[in-house]
């Protein structure tokens, strides 16, 4: 069963966010030395810009269930998760319905949708 969920990266409508920073609560980085891979998948998804305009970068917080984040920033950021997880088969439960058309081509920029 984990070779399957490891081939397999999910980009939900609806995310839980939980207290703390990005870097902390929401990894973009794979174990020490790697964290250019982390930025990297970022940038692809559209959310290094956004997230290092914030006054503390990645360590910013992003309050209880990420209400200090817009609804299209939580859906960069869990794109960019699964963007860094390099999986075979995306499955993206309607990404782009809540977001703002900035937004949206952002994702769809990074899917070459």
């Amino acid at each position: 069963m984990h070779a399957i969920q490891s081939r397999i990266g999910i980009v939900l409508q609806r995310h839980i966010f939980f207290s703390g920073s990005i870097r902390e609560k929401y990894p973009l980085w794979r174990p020490a030395g790697h964290r250019r891979s982390g930025e990297n998948a970022a940038r692809i998804a559209g959310a290094h810009d956004f997230i290092t305009g914030f006054d503390k970068g990645y360590d910013s917080q992003v309050g209880e269930g990420g209400n200090l984040l817009s609804t299209g920033q939580k859906q960069l950021i869990s794109l960019a998760r699964a963007v860094l997880a390099q999986p075979e088969i995306f499955i993206m439960d309607e990404a782009t319905s809540s977001v703002d058309t900035l937004t949206e081509a952002l994702i769809r920029r990074a899917w070459k949708i």
